[in-house]
């Protein structure tokens, strides 16, 4: 599918009419389902009754998605459930509103058996979305299920009003291995919380490898929120070779325990803090962390 940078508009207040029993996420402006070779190119898909793209069934291969709008869609900008080679590029996921998880994307397989490999985002943006810009949704997986291979590389995160950056939910139901690695990427903006929240993972997973982050003004409605937060259970999670520059007076990273579980095998090397307040910013809050966790700040004290 390909146009000259043609406009596909669905009227979404026909998908919200509680009158007409017709409110449904699954009006999506472009759907794939057990696909092969499908390219979606020079389009706006805007104003649909669910996502602007919806990457489903069983298993897709060969999935194209370049120099594409997704603009002001009901649930997703583009939702990716099963896909085995994936490439999007220079493409806008914007406005998202309406029912949730109102992503710019969202990775959400819906059975074990389903999955994520050859996954390419470069030279996106995300921004304004209701929802994470970004969201790792993989509940449903198991140590059944094909180990991840997603990248991102030069993305731009910018403008959440509630949600997350990215956020990261895995299931500890004995998650997949492989990696989900995103490079070269700007977050700025995020007003009521965290530039990256990563959550429940297990004992097991994927190595989240996150390298050349610049993150600026984050949470910076929420001063009890840090910038990047990474809770219980979390494991194999990197962060290096990056700045975080925040003018509240809060830890730029925290690691949360709960009931005395604690984050596993974490690395935040070289990572930069710029704040007026490096005493706060620097100072590590949490508990009962192992000794193959490695948290390596440098903070420079800037004017406020």
């Amino acid at each position: 599918l390909t146009a000259p940078m043609g406009t596909f508009r669905m009227w979404r207040a026909d998908y919200n009419n509680s009158k007409s029993g017709t409110i449904t996420p699954n009006g999506a402006s472009r759907s794939a389902n057990d696909v092969v070779n499908f390219t979606v190119r020079n389009m706006i898909l805007e104003e649909s009754g669910g996502d602007g793209i919806y990457v489903g069934g069983t298993l897709n291969k060969n999935v194209v998605v370049d120099s594409v709008i997704a603009r002001n869609n009901y649930r997703q900008g583009i939702s990716v459930i099963s896909v085995d080679g994936l490439v999007v590029t220079n493409s806008v996921f914007e406005g998202t509103a309406g029912t949730p998880p109102m992503a710019g994307v969202d990775f959400e397989p819906n059975s074990p058996h389903q999955q994520l490999t050859g996954i390419l985002f470069d030279r996106c943006v995300f921004r304004n979305n209701s929802g994470p810009q970004i969201v790792y949704a993989l509940h449903a997986y198991d140590n059944r299920s094909t180990p991840l291979d997603i990248t991102f590389s030069n993305i731009e995160i910018s403008d959440s009003p509630r949600a997350p950056g990215i956020d990261i939910g895995i299931s500890p139901h004995g998650p997949p291995g492989g990696n989900v690695v995103m490079s070269n990427v700007t977050i700025t903006n995020i007003s009521m919380s965290s530039a990256v929240q990563a959550g429940v993972k297990g004992n097991q997973g994927p190595r989240m490898l996150f390298t050349n982050f610049f993150i600026e003004n984050c949470a910076i409605g929420a001063l009890h929120v840090s910038p990047v937060q990474i809770w219980t259970l979390m494991n194999n999670f990197e962060m290096t070779d990056s700045t975080i520059v925040d003018a509240m007076p809060r830890p730029a990273v925290v690691l949360h325990s709960d009931d005395g579980i604690s984050p596993r095998n974490i690395l935040v090397d070289n990572v930069t803090v710029q704040t007026p307040f490096p005493h706060v910013a620097c100072k590590l809050p949490f508990l009962n962390v192992s000794a193959n966790e490695r948290v390596n700040l440098t903070c420079f004290k800037t004017t406020r």
